[in-house]
């Protein structure tokens, strides 16, 4: 993380690579230079983007957002 990025995209960005550790521990994510696997399947291409790991992170990232942010408010109230 960047100090110098807006807290609202540290914490996005600290979600994104959280749902990555999930990834890693429970979806058998595994990247090497030669291999990618996730869920048992192998994955290859440039297609970063499209990537189903990358696709689960950048849609649990605002979800878990806007669930801490929910917390957050209703911890000061």
């Amino acid at each position: 993380l960047n100090s110098k990025m807006p807290k609202h995209l540290q914490t996005t960005t600290l979600f994104h690579e959280l749902v990555h550790v999930k990834q890693y521990e429970l979806d058998g994510l595994y990247m090497s230079h030669k291999l990618m696997m996730f869920k048992g399947e192998r994955h290859e291409g440039p297609s970063y983007w499209w990537y189903p790991w990358e696709i689960e992170a950048r849609g649990m990232e605002e979800a878990l957002l806007q669930e801490w942010l929910t917390h957050k408010k209703k911890k000061k109230n």
